[in-house]
């Protein structure tokens, strides 16, 4: 039997060329000399092969189940490594699992099949990590994802399907990250959310939809949003107010050395801390001596009295002692039991017992925008803290100041029975009327939109007269928490400016920085 093929070589006609260039183009072969020559190659290849040393057999391991069905078969290497094809069946006999290793590692196409025959993944790798074309399929056998993967990965485009068969989500990865496009549908195929990112992180308008109607509509940089529906949701970053925060309660210096001077020094701390989370004038606010005098004294009148309050009788005073001491009372925050006058602070933020909780006159005080002067005193836990201050030269315009402030807020600097409340500046407001105003606080997710049920308000008013601001809005929810990642939507609806009507809209996002409640010296304490 020949093993080579018949050639027939072709003569080349000479043409007009010189003859040195006709010599060095030779003979020319057919195209069908060419396919001979090439399966010449190839036989003599594979014979060469097979008389060379032959490799060490590959071994077929086998499973079976007691009846004998095979539950598993595939091959090894020489070094006992699954090397080849890999099957593994059902009890019933139909393929579970069939694969191709190299080496120990798989490598190649893998498929999956339920009992009931029906396709359920295909997927392929590339020595042991996903690198390829994947999807998977419902019990019907439909579609439900198909992506792809690189070096172990996501990486290319990505669908998924309803149910139904429809698109759901279109995108693609990168380097394992959302990156691009993000489109996604509802069964009935019409878009519920539009929006792209980029290396994992949204950056762009995210959209949601339902039906005709846009329910959000947020730009994000680099996973910060900027703007959820005309709302900046964070005018502050937690690493900024961590900051500021630190660098408040530090000072200047340690406090001085005299008992009372150092209270009085952690006081305005607090108060300055207190007053940049509202968002108001706080780094200029100052002790001053004839505030401090006057707070001492109503301190004092008020320990001799054994109770607080703001018009005390004389208890058998000189005038010109009892003077001082009524106009202390009269025009300061005042507190019983406290060790200092430094951690009374934190009780008028609170100022949401069944007294007080009407009109939180002891916050709005403390939160004036208009404040620039305080001072503080303290007589055997009876402490005072001058509030009616009022010579700032130049108020900022503010919209509103609220407690818990939009944004991120330090959950630990509050409490979860605190009253929340909300001062509205008269230059952008009208008057709310009880009546009318409603509060609703909702929780939401990452992408700002409610997560379940608003929260009970179980206690809600209204002032037109308030201290500190000219309006006042007094709501308190109930089942609120202030654990980190905790993220609520602040709905005022009611309110109007200039007659007409003016929707009120924030976010609260909290999150963890311990409260520490002032260190006072030994001589301080209790005075």
């Amino acid at each position: 039997m020949a093993l080579l093929p018949a050639l027939s070589p072709v003569m080349v006609k000479r043409s007009r060329r010189p003859r040195r260039e006709t010599l060095r183009r030779g003979i020319r072969w057919h195209p069908s000399d060419l396919m001979r020559i090439r399966l010449l190659l190839l036989a003599v290849i594979s014979l060469a092969l097979s008389w060379g040393p032959r490799p060490l057999c590959a071994e077929e391991i086998v499973d079976t189940a007691e009846d004998g069905t095979v539950l598993l078969r595939y091959e090894v290497d020489e070094q006992g490594r699954k090397d080849g094809a890999y099957a593994r069946f059902h009890p019933n006999g139909r393929p579970a699992v069939k694969a191709t290793y190299a080496a120990g590692q798989r490598h190649g196409l893998e498929r999956t099949w339920d009992a009931s025959g029906v396709l359920r993944s295909a997927h392929t790798f590339k020595h042991g990590v996903l690198h390829g074309a994947h999807k998977t399929y419902d019990e019907q056998g439909h579609q439900q994802v198909q992506q792809a993967y690189a070096g172990g990965h996501l990486h290319g485009a990505y669908k998924s399907y309803h149910p139904n068969r429809r698109l759901k989500v279109v995108t693609r990865y990168r380097n394992g990250k959302l990156h691009g496009k993000y489109h996604e549908r509802t069964p009935a195929g019409a878009t519920r959310l539009l929006t792209t990112y980029h290396e994992g992180r949204l950056h762009g308008t995210y959209e949601v939809l339902a039906g005709k109607e846009r329910i959000t509509k947020q730009v994000w940089e680099r996973g910060v949003p900027v703007d959820v529906d005309g709302v900046v949701p964070f005018p502050r970053t937690k690493r900024a107010i961590r900051a500021e925060l630190a660098r408040i309660l530090k000072g200047a210096g340690a406090p001085p050395s005299a008992a009372l001077e150092a209270d009085r020094e952690l006081a305005l701390r607090q108060l300055k801390a207190y007053r940049f989370l509202a968002g108001v004038p706080y780094k200029d606010i100052r002790l001053d001596a004839t505030c401090n005098a006057h707070a001492q004294a109503g301190s004092a009148v008020c320990a001799a009295l054994g109770k607080i309050t703001h018009e005390p009788p004389n208890p058998g005073w000189p005038a010109a002692r009892f003077g001082p001491a009524a106009i202390g009372a009269k025009n300061s925050n005042l507190h019983r039991g406290q060790r200092g006058a430094c951690t009374s602070v934190r009780g008028y933020m609170d100022d949401s017992d069944p007294t007080n909780i009407d009109r939180l006159g002891h916050r709005c005080w403390c939160l004036n925008p208009a404040m620039l002067k305080t001072g503080f005193g303290i007589v055997k836990r009876f402490t005072a803290m001058w509030a009616t201050d009022d010579s700032r030269p130049k108020v900022p315009d503010y919209p509103f100041v609220s407690l818990p402030p939009p944004g991120h807020v330090p959950g630990p600097w509050l409490g979860a029975r605190w009253a929340w409340s909300i001062g509205l500046n008269p230059t952008h407001f009208d008057a709310p009327l009880e009546d009318k105003v409603r509060a609703v606080v909702e929780p939401v997710g990452e992408d700002f939109l409610p997560s379940g049920d608003a929260l009970q308000i179980d206690f809600a008013n209204v002032q037109q007269k308030s201290v500190g601001f000219p309006y006042l809005v007094i709501f308190r929810p109930a089942g609120l928490s202030l654990a980190a990642a905790s993220r609520y939507r602040v709905s005022v609806t009611g309110l109007t400016h200039k007659g007409k009507p003016k929707a009120l809209r924030y976010f609260v996002a909290f999150f963890d920085v311990p409260y520490e409640s002032p260190k006072l010296p030994k001589a301080a304490r209790g005075r």
